[in-house]
């Protein structure tokens, strides 16, 4: 009788290798049900007999006798090898083609590392004469390691414990141990560059689906999520839109068209629940800003758990950690499960999705989830030229190769980008809001008014008298953190823009939510997608009309009351030609000067008179960003690294997170007590340009502090902001002293 527990697959905690082998394969047979569209987009008929082999297979070499020894923490010769190239040996035993055989070998070498990092892994002639030859001869590796002894019963117990359980799912050509072969396996690194695209396809699909089942094994999770179209059943108890019912009945690619306020969300949601009753597939819920996709995330979980228990939405973004320590005492380990092929809809940014495509570090799991994915693009007019160039390369090339579904919102993109979407998505379904909810939805009466914003405070003071709910945008922090200040003694309100610390903004969005009777609420462009509000009055500096028509939809936001006061200055401020184009805003208070009561029925022929085309020099930049990252695309390989991708996907973010003077202490209280989540939400997000001004001035420190784990010292880099700061108007420009108190020695 074979003891399976003393075979151990992992040391920390201690896994056997028969547990962690029967957990992969039981969740590479979930995979025909949750990714049910890979044999197709792999042209690959029996895929998912190959995952169960590679599953079944993976890590059979840790049997090897010295990487026992090393996970039993005893002495071993193990000499830092590779259990993959030891596991892939024993796919010769099977009776297949020898195109399966060589897709199963492959999956398994590489289902940890980057056939580059393993070939360095394999020993020169340099660490061969300090080696036993039983260590750096394979086949004598093999011989005296794994095909005897306590290992050879093992396996041969495990292959018929194993195929007994799950014989249905064997090929009938399958026959344990027919034939071993002890020669060294075959060199692949060389030959991974003749690979065909339809090859490169199967093995990136083979490979990502066999990490996402011995991932997810190992983190313990036994069950993969799915949504039905059952879960849906809170959108029969809304009276729809027409809109809203069209977008419901739509099959494939969509374009959604309708106002802020109009329900594009539950839209969205009816639309997902009709693809799910064509195909199962993984949902991404896309959004454009961090807080908006945190406040989505929270009102869909309302929507799905309904018994409090969170098995339906996940939430990708950099900072989920922080955000999730907000609203749960168990913010490190959803944080693992979001990570995971765990919930079947996440809420996410779009980078989130577009890293995959820059070959990161795990990406081949990514594009193998996103296999016959169904997304949801909102707020798709939010991004800059150069990330819609690679939305649309990414959703062009996703088409081609993966097959998903996509519905595309939108309240205020320019026609010409939308024919640019339709078209590489070949869009059937457009969709708008009726005629008569158009011109029945007058929100709005718009007036242009002399001056900057600070000419319009005894305005603002008066609306606030007669018992209005103000909202005030400015164009930068600065003239929104002076304009607060003039006000918030006689009117006590809210201030809300970038420079809060995580721990403030979160406090702050919250209060906002839970609280319908903040009278001023003063902010930046933050308060034009992160949350669902309604004000009475706007007074707002000269924005593009895109970000105004955003800024509306905080204002009389579901046309239920009069029509609503806007003031919007004639001048900005003298630094607002870095926010936006000033020939944009130009084009914006032209087009505004001719209007009077707004009507949604006008905001799409208003916003292709501001956006008519590119102009030249976004032409380009479009042009050459879309082809520059469709040839990216084109390089990916699941074989190899591509660190100069990867750095070029880290380079889009222009953004610094640095530590506001007077938390310096705070903050190394939460370091030196591994209290990481704490200790980022004291850290403010400033833009580069930003900091570059700072360091002119000598506001800004870069310093180290050391930390202990288990007795080994470590150390953390951070940047300090020599800035003011307070929990009402973030960080201030004003220089701050602050004294250094030697913790660091």
């Amino acid at each position: 009788m074979v003891d399976f527990s003393s075979i151990l697959a992992k040391s920390k905690p201690q896994v056997n290798l028969y547990k962690h082998t029967m957990d992969v394969v039981n969740i590479a047979l979930q995979l025909q049900d949750v990714l049910p569209k890979l044999p197709e987009f792999g042209n690959m008929p029996n895929f998912f007999e190959m995952l169960f082999l590679a599953a079944y297979m993976h890590d059979w070499g840790k049997v090897h006798h010295h990487f026992q020894k090393k996970l039993n923490n005893e002495d071993n010769s193990w000499n830092n090898q590779r259990h993959e190239q030891f596991s892939a040996v024993f796919v010769d035993t099977l009776d297949l083609p020898n195109s399966d055989l060589q897709l199963l070998n492959y999956a398994i070498l590489a289902h940890h590392k980057s056939f580059e990092k393993l070939s360095t892994y394999v020993f020169d002639d340099n660490e061969k004469q300090y080696l036993d030859p039983e260590i750096y001869d394979f086949t004598t590796n093999i011989r005296n390691n794994i095909f005897r002894g306590q290992a050879l019963v093992y396996l041969k117990a495990l292959q018929h414990m194993l195929v007994g359980h799950y014989q249905q799912y064997f090929p009938d050509s399958y026959r344990p141990f027919k034939k071993i072969s002890l020669q060294e396996i075959d060199d692949p690194f060389e030959e991974i560059n003749q690979i065909s695209q339809n090859l490169m396809m199967q093995y990136t699909f083979m490979i990502g689906a066999l990490k996402i089942c011995d991932h997810t094994a190992s983190a313990n999770v036994m069950k993969i999520n799915c949504l039905q179209p059952k879960n849906f059943g809170f959108i029969d108890k809304i009276s729809p839109y027409q809109h809203q019912e069209n977008t419901w009945k739509s099959c494939g690619n969509t374009l959604l068209t309708a106002p802020t306020g109009t329900g594009k969300t539950e839209a969205a949601l009816g639309w997902i629940k009709q693809q799910l009753q064509l195909c199962q597939g993984r949902i991404y819920y896309i959004l454009p800003y961090t807080s908006s996709i945190n406040a989505m995330y929270v009102r869909l979980m309302k929507n799905f758990d309904t018994k409090n228990t969170n098995k339906y939405v996940g939430l990708m973004h950099g900072r989920v950690e922080s955000f999730l320590a907000s609203i749960t005492d168990d913010a490190r380990n959803l944080k693992k499960l979001m990570r995971m092929m765990f919930f079947p809809l996440k809420v996410t940014t779009p980078f989130q999705v577009l890293k995959y495509f820059y070959s990161i570090k795990g990406f081949e799991l990514g594009i193998t989830e996103l296999a016959g994915s169904i997304l949801v693009f909102d707020e798709i007019h939010a991004y800059d030229v150069t990330t819609f160039a690679r939305i649309v390369a990414m959703l062009e090339w996703m088409k081609n190769n993966l097959g998903m579904r996509v519905l595309v919102m939108t309240a205020t993109l320019p026609t010409f980008m939308k024919q640019i979407l339709s078209d590489v998505l070949e869009i059937q379904n457009k969709i708008s809001a009726p005629k008569q909810l158009l011109e029945n939805l007058v929100r709005h009466k718009i007036k242009i008014v002399s001056g900057t914003i600070f000419d319009q405070l005894e305005k603002i003071r008066q609306c606030l008298r007669q018992g209005l709910k103000v909202l005030v945008v400015c164009n930068t922090v600065h003239n929104a953190q002076l304009v607060f200040s003039k006000l918030q003694d006689e009117f006590p309100g809210i201030l809300l823009h970038s420079r809060f610390n995580g721990r403030d903004r979160a406090e702050i969005e919250r209060f906002l939510q839970e609280n319908d009777d903040v009278k001023l609420l003063v902010g930046t462009q933050t308060i034009e997608v992160c949350l669902d509000i309604d004000f009475d009055a706007l007074f707002t500096e000269p924005p593009p009309l895109d970000a105004l028509i955003q800024r509306l939809g905080r204002v009389n936001r579901y046309g239920k009351k009069d029509t609503c006061p806007i003031f919007v200055c004639s001048k900005g401020g003298l630094c607002d030609h870095y926010i936006y184009p000033p020939k944009i805003v130009s084009k914006t208070m032209q087009v505004l000067s001719k209007l009077d009561i707004i009507a949604e029925q006008d905001l799409q022929k208003c916003l292709d008179m501001v956006y008519p085309r590119f102009d030249e020099e976004q032409e380009k930049e479009y042009q050459c960003t879309k082809n520059m990252f469709a040839d990216t695309i084109s390089r990916m390989n699941p074989f190899k690294e591509h660190q100069e991708n990867e750095q070029e996907f880290y380079d889009q973010f222009t953004n610094t997170r640095v530590l506001p003077a007077m938390f310096l202490k705070e903050y190394k209280g939460y370091i030196r007590a591994l209290n990481w989540i704490e200790a980022e939400n004291l850290l403010v997000s400033i833009a580069d340009s930003f900091k570059k001004k700072l360091e002119k001035r000598g506001q800004i420190e870069n310093q180290v502090i050391n930390y202990a784990i288990n007795d080994n010292i470590y150390k953390h880099k951070f940047i300090v902001a020599k800035c003011k700061y307070s929990n009402l108007l973030g960080l201030i420009e004003e220089f701050e002293d602050f004294y250094d108190d030697d913790i660091f020695l």
